[in-house]
């Protein structure tokens, strides 16, 4: 098993553990997404990268700031939270391992898989209830880290 593999596998344990939490608590510690951002420069600054760390810096900022502006027009508008800022830390998070061309395509797998579920789940859901996005977010990823160690 190489290099890469053992650290993608670290990565699943870390991302299968904050899906756990999210969806118990509705929250995810700092502690965890931080990790996550740390871990995702780290490894694309070692010999085992999985894009640039140019890719990871714009995939961390990117992540951030597209789920941090989402909740800014919720607030604006709607006069409250849409998604939660431990969603963005985790995009972010998940954009510094994949890189920047990741971000999207983690979001629309994350945001339709949630989507489906909710609607098989309860088909007459009330808008205004909460819903933990997280592990939408961390099951992509985890797809997105099993992809990696298959191609690798």
């Amino acid at each position: 098993m190489s290099g890469k593999s053992i650290i993608l596998l670290a990565i699943v344990g870390l991302l299968s553990y904050i899906s756990k939490l999210d969806f118990k608590t509705l929250k995810i510690p700092n502690k965890y997404t931080i990790a996550l951002m740390l871990l995702g420069l780290g490894i694309n600054l070692s010999p085992w990268n999985i894009c640039s760390i140019t890719q990871s810096i714009f995939g961390l900022v990117s992540g951030f700031v597209i789920l941090y502006a989402i909740n800014l027009l919720g607030r604006f508008f709607l006069q409250h939270h849409l998604i939660g800022l431990g969603d963005a830390k985790l995009l972010g998070g998940l954009g510094a391992i994949f890189g920047y061309l990741s971000v999207i395509q983690i979001l629309f797998i994350a945001a339709l898989a949630c989507l489906i579920i909710q609607l098989i789940r309860q088909p007459k859901h009330d808008l205004s209830s909460i819903i933990a996005f997280g592990p939408y977010l961390c099951a992509a990823g985890i797809g997105f880290s099993i992809y990696q160690m298959m191609s690798s």
